[in-house]
């Protein structure tokens, strides 16, 4: 079970990295096309002394916050030994995995309007994030990435392998119980 309980914790660490990598990506790209779209208020602020602080800020949110973010909300899947994930179909933790990206990547949203910026690049109606697609940037309902899809994937399948066997070993415990119950009850 051990083995099993290591393969889950390494491929959430791949799927981690994945995750942190394009989540970043699309924060790098949407504060960029913003900040460059938005020309006259990249100008003020510069002017105010406050764009190094932007860029501080944008630097804090790749670096610090994003990560841990996405870690916690990783963790959140495995909660209540496993609740949501043997509730849940894959298109619906997919879904789930989707959203906390977005919900991420919307933080850069918070940080520009935090400085002046009203228009902001990857977001669409009342200012919710989307994901940016590299190649033509439109928005879509999940990332354009399809490393981060491969290991969520994978992720999700060893998952499910772990709990099939954490339930087979706590059947099994069960079940020995219950017989040297009943064998202690006969002997009685």
């Amino acid at each position: 079970m051990e083995k099993y309980k290591k393969e889950v914790q390494e491929r959430q660490d791949i799927l981690l990295k994945s995750a942190i990598k394009a989540v970043n990506e699309q924060i790098i790209e949407c504060i960029n096309r913003t900040v460059k779209s938005n020309g006259d208020i990249t100008i003020k602020i510069h002017e105010s002394g406050k764009l190094s602080d932007l860029k501080k800020e944008m630097n804090n949110l790749a670096d610090v916050e994003v990560p841990e973010k996405l870690r916690s909300g990783f963790e959140r899947f495995c909660r209540d030994d496993y609740k949501m994930i043997r509730e849940k179909q894959d298109y619906e933790l997919n879904e789930e995995l989707f959203s906390l990206y977005k919900n991420v990547i919307g933080d850069s949203g918070k940080l520009l309007r935090k400085y002046g910026y009203i228009h902001i690049c990857g977001e669409y109606g009342n200012g919710k994030p989307g994901f940016i697609h590299m190649n033509n940037n439109t928005m879509g309902p999940k990332p354009d990435n399809e490393d981060l899809i491969r290991e969520q994937s994978e992720w999700l399948i060893v998952i499910r392998k772990y709990i099939e066997v954490i339930d087979k070993v706590e059947n099994e415990r069960e079940a020995s119980i219950a017989k040297q119950a009943a064998k202690l009850w006969e002997n009685a």
